[in-house]
């Protein structure tokens, strides 16, 4: 897709110029190139679709945390992360964690209209995991 081309190539100009203009123009291009992805595999169409009680009670949704954990992160897992039950999965892939350790907090907990207290959540699901 030329949206994936693109990107590639603003983030090599990124890297070779080290200026943050440059990458804030290859993240947004990345962005924009997931966001147009297409969804050829058949679990995440109910994430995708917002169908948020089909998407939790998948067993795949739920194996994502140990196999493809970076899939909780992109454009389609969008409406799941919306949601309450989305920070356990997201605690036992390791996320969570790493997001508290490093204080490198994913995009859409910076986002205004995300509905929830991204840094509340993490301490509850921790918490919780630790009893």
């Amino acid at each position: 897709m030329p949206e994936d081309f693109s990107a590639v190539e603003l983030l090599e100009k990124a890297r070779r110029t080290g200026a943050s203009a440059d990458a804030v123009a290859a993240l947004t291009a990345m962005r924009r190139a997931d966001e147009h992805q297409p969804l050829d595999d058949f679990r995440v169409f109910p994430m995708a679709e917002g169908r948020l009680d089909n998407a939790f009670a998948q067993p795949d949704t739920k194996g994502m945390e140990q196999k493809e954990p970076e899939l909780l992160t992109l454009a389609f897992t969008a409406p799941i992360r919306r949601d309450p039950r989305f920070w356990p999965i997201a605690a036992r892939a390791g996320l969570v964690r790493y997001w508290r350790t490093t204080n490198k907090w994913p995009d859409f907990c910076s986002d205004p209209s995300y509905p929830l207290d991204c840094r509340a959540q993490a301490r509850r699901v921790l918490s919780t995991k630790e009893r």
